[in-house]
């Protein structure tokens, strides 16, 4: 099917549901009355704006306007009304309404110092369960938590806040450069479910290949939606493929945009400014056997001040009352330089001449590379919004665009090396990867209520681009020709779900009713793969120029990323297809239980079954245990079925043009690949919780096994691996394909504790949250290689390099320590984080190396000029904390002094002031 015509049934398909929702409205609606009344702080009285009031189990409800009223209908009869906002405790009232008749209710809520009572819709489909009564652990990231950070990517805001997710600073790893891989409780980044405003995100055209965390995977990009856009975000760290469908093995996280009322303005500022010690001593970073002559670039060791890393962000928003609903646009726009902390090059760049050193080496500047944040801009709209058009019934509409310009360097090519051409760069050049990628996305639906039962019918749209640049390179077989800037091809990604879902309470003669609810989901993706210009992949049939080799066969392609040819082109779909119940019901004051189950059917890998069993009790008012059992399913992404291409890897510091070959392929299948088959998980957790007051706490463990995990094998490198590949007509050096090759094993503890108390006239408030967690692969003997494969190389399918980035390549535990003290008009935050060890892992054992734990404190101080105007200045690693060092080998002769796989980065002390407006 292609493209356009799907779009067209798809549209259609989507018109046909909802006209026929809006169709019988009337026809199964209620008489109704009309509630209304004032929501406030409990204590200064003031309106609590965009507070949310709803009748349980059903889509009647609105928020509060700018003077705190609201008034909406009710159906006639008995009813819950629980009223919620973001900081407060949530309050529920008995009602009785008769048809015609008009009541007002008044609300005053008190404050939830510690955020226990935050109301959740992620992890369950009633309208009530909080963070703390939830039969599964829920972290509630808050607009305040948001607000009183330094940067405005996402993924650093999630990792400084949630222990269990892990985002390394990724540098000279291609497109994972500009879109980093993160994980949730060290799982794959495909492995979490995104969610905005409870509906399923897209992930991003961009498969990490290169030697990060999450290689072979393709995640969802959070860093396209702004922070400042988002108004809360939750976690479920427990899997959760039965209620949400695959992908949700780790857990699911659920972004809610900002739908406030009023204008909403913010701009922040910051740099790093940083001391740090570059180079190395002759007996530092030796292992057995070498000595301070081993390495004739190393004694260097120097003191270096740099102040780098400026970034902007400016946000624009406004909520604005629309045909008595509400409407909420925001712009921003970003602006981010690039971070280097790479080493000085003492190799020799130059060819000698009549066997002395060129001259020119003693006037080279030898900080060539660039080792730190790409360099990034980008601007976005985003919009959040519903309107009334019948009594309790709305019609909502949710998306946003993005539009970003990333730019990171890769390995500095000599004037001596064989990929330049001289009479072009007569010193050597440093190339670049500029990206170009888009993001879009649009949700629109109608929620109300038919009868007894509360639907939501909905549509999301949504893709990402992902365009392939490089500048400031050539292609060396075409010699003096040679372009020096390249479009080498894109990538796309598109996905659009359709959504029907039904819930209602039932009265079953238990103490409270049984909330089921009920649905279906059918989803389309699409991934496209282009092909970039031809000089950026051509053999221009130049051969090496002058030097030694000269004569010889050129490197083909643009340095540092060759373009996709025409022979990688793909565009590739399928379709899924998901129905759902869920059932929940509390018992008795004591005791919750929850089932879930779930069908679907993918087009390309099949149908499954999963389910999910979830039970709360408490044993004391204070109390409870919970815990949860589910199995999980997810089908290989279509990037890492149909993802193609030859690009440079540097292997123990030698570059390989390494091709990735689709498993379908003849040269794949040639190597010994197989079909890819969906991954299968089975998720335990257990866990308890104490309240009391103004303290929490909760202990959650968990085990998550996994079968047939999806991951990329070894780059299979060698004389023999060339001649084949060049038997096949393909000019590479190496390959390497996908594979269901693992099983593992995942176990941890997350604990959290909070605590606040009244001090002086303000609040103090304690948090600490720690994660511990341990993967191990359970079939290490099981994993063989492919006798095709060991015909031609002796490196394993997966070896100790994969194995290891696995087992021990993310922190074996995170801690977070916060304390915040409100009083008046200043604020003060401080908070430390522990990064856990990590461990590198190399071909050859005695280069493995485990890095210490690393420690990094944030503040801030805020405070008010005026109401609604807030000053903040703080700085995120304020003691300006770095992490060890690599070992000299593994240095790349010291050019590159810290591996990317490190979870507290490594950019130093960032400086920030911030400016909040709203009204």
């Amino acid at each position: 099917m292609s493209y356009s015509t799907f779009v067209r049934n798809k549209g259609a398909l989507f018109l046909f549901l909802l006209s026929f929702f809006l169709y019988y409205i009337n026809t199964f609606s209620q008489s109704t009355g009309t509630l209304n009344g004032k929501i406030t702080d409990s204590k200064t009285n003031e309106p609590l704006i965009g507070a949310s009031i709803i009748v349980l189990g059903t889509n009647f409800g609105t928020t509060a306007d700018i003077n705190g009223n609201y008034s909406f209908k009710v159906p006639s009869g008995s009813h819950k009304v629980q009223v919620s906002y973001v900081g407060y405790k949530p309050v529920r009232k008995d009602i009785k309404i008769n048809a015609g008749e008009t009541q007002t209710l008044n609300f005053t809520l008190d404050a939830d110092i510690i955020g226990t009572q935050e109301v959740v819709v992620l992890g369950t489909r009633t309208q009530d369960r909080t963070v703390i009564n939830s039969a599964v652990p829920i972290d509630i990231i808050t607009e305040k938590d948001i607000e009183q950070f330094g940067f405005s990517l996402t993924t650093d805001l999630l990792k400084a806040l949630v222990p269990s997710y892990n985002a390394p600073q990724t540098s000279i790893t291609d497109g994972s450069d500009h879109v980093r891989p993160a994980t949730l409780r060290g799982l794959n980044p495909d492995q979490v479910l995104v969610l905005v405003n409870g509906k399923r995100r897209y992930q991003s055209a961009l498969v990490n290949v290169n030697g990060s965390i999450g290689r072979g995977s393709a995640g969802t990009d959070l860093n396209a939606i702004p922070a400042s856009a988002i108004e809360r975000i939750e976690v479920l760290r427990d899997g959760a493929s039965a209620q949400y469908g695959s992908d949700a093995i780790a857990g699911v996280i659920n972004i809610v945009l900002k739908n406030k009322k009023g204008l909403d303005v913010s701009a922040s500022f910051g740099e790093n400014i940083t001391n740090y010690e570059r180079g190395y001593l002759e007996s530092e970073g030796n292992i057995a056997g070498e000595t301070s002559s081993t390495y004739s670039w190393d004694g260097n060791k120097e003191s270096v001040s740099i102040q780098d890393g400026l970034s902007k962000n400016l946000h624009l928003g406004y909520g604005l009352e629309l045909l008595g609903g509400n409407i909420y646009v925001s712009g921003v726009y970003r602006k981010h330089d690039h971070t280097n902390r790479s080493g000085l090059d003492y190799r020799q760049q130059y060819f000698t001449i009549n066997g002395q050193p060129d001259p020119r080496e003693n006037t080279f500047n030898r900080l060539n590379h660039r080792y730190g944040d790409a360099d990034l801009q980008d601007a976005g709209v985003f919009m959040n919004g519903s309107i009334p058009i019948a009594e309790g019934t709305q019609l909502y509409t949710f998306g946003g665009y993005n539009y970003r310009q990333g730019s990171a360097s890769g390995f500095y090519r000599r004037a001596l090396d064989d990929r330049n051409v001289r009479a072009i760069y007569p010193n050597g050049f440093l190339p670049f990867i500029d990206t170009k990628i888009y993001d879009v996305s649009f949700a629109a639906g109608v929620k109300g209520s038919l009868g007894e039962w509360a639907y939501d019918v909905a549509e999301v749209y949504g893709g990402n681009e992902f365009n392939f640049n490089v500048s400031n390179s050539l292609n060396t077989s075409y010699g003096t020709k040679s372009p020096t800037s390249f479009f080498a091809g894109n990538l796309k990604f598109y996905q659009s779900v359709t959504t029907v879902d039904f819930s209602r309470q039932i009265d079953i003669g238990w103490e409270n009713p049984l909330n089921v609810a009920t649905g279906a989901e059918f989803r389309w993706e699409n991934y496209q793969l282009g092909a970039g210009e031809p000089a950026s992949y051509l053999d221009g049939g130049v051969k090496i120029l002058d030097g030694p080799n000269a004569g010889k066969s050129a490197s083909v392609g643009s340095q540092v990323f060759p373009g996709f040819t025409p022979a990688n082109v793909q565009n590739q779909s399928r379709t899924n297809l998901g129905l759902y119940v869920d059932l929940e019901n509390q018992i008795s004051a004591q005791l919750t239980l929850g089932a879930a189950g779930r069908f679907e059917n993918y087009s390309d890998f099949g149908s499954t079954i999963t389910g999910k069993l979830s039970a709360r009790y408490e044993l004391t008012t204070n109390f409870g245990l919970r815990g949860a059992i589910s199995n999980g399913f997810r089908a290989p992404s279509l990037s890492q079925a149909y993802f193609s291409s030859i690009a440079t890897n540097f292997i123990g510091g030698i570059p390989f043009e390494v091709g990735t070959f689709p498993v379908n392929s003849k040269v794949a299948k040639a190597l010994g690949a197989k079909d890819l088959t969906a991954e299968k998980s089975v998720n335990l957790s257990v866990g308890v919780t104490f309240t009391q007051d103004n303290l929490s706490l909760t202990i959650d463990g968990y085990v998550i096994t996994i079968k047939d995990r999806v991951v990329m094998t070894e780059n299979f490198t060698g004389t023999n691996i060339q001649k084949f590949l060049a038997t096949q007509g393909i000019n590479a050096t190496g390959g390497r394909f996908f594979t269901n090759a693992l099983d593992t094993k995942t176990q941890g503890v997350d604990i959290t504790g909070k605590y606040a108390f009244n001090l002086s006239d303000g609040v103090f408030k304690l948090m600490a949250s720690m994660n511990f967690n341990k993967t191990d692969i359970t079939n290490k003997d099981k994993i063989n290689t492919p006798p095709q494969l060991a015909a031609l190389t002796t490196i394993p399918l997966l070896g100790r390099v994969e194995q290891g980035r696995f087992e021990r390549g993310q922190p074996l535990s995170s801690w977070n320590f916060q304390a915040t003290y409100g009083i008046s008009d200043w604020n003060i935050l401080a908070r430390a984080i522990r990064y856990g060890t990590i461990t590198l892992f190399n071909n050859n054992p005695i280069q493995d190396q485990t890095f210490s734990p690393v420690w990094v404190v944030d503040l801030e101080v805020a405070y008010s000029l005026m109401k609604n105007l807030t000053l903040a200045i703080g700085a995120n690693n304020i003691l300006d904390a770095y992490p060890d060092k690599a070992i000299k080998i593994n240095s790349f002769n010291g050019i590159l002094p810290f591996t990317s796989l490190l979870p507290s980065g490594f950019n130093g002390r960032y400086v920030y002031t911030r400016l909040n407006y709203s009204l």
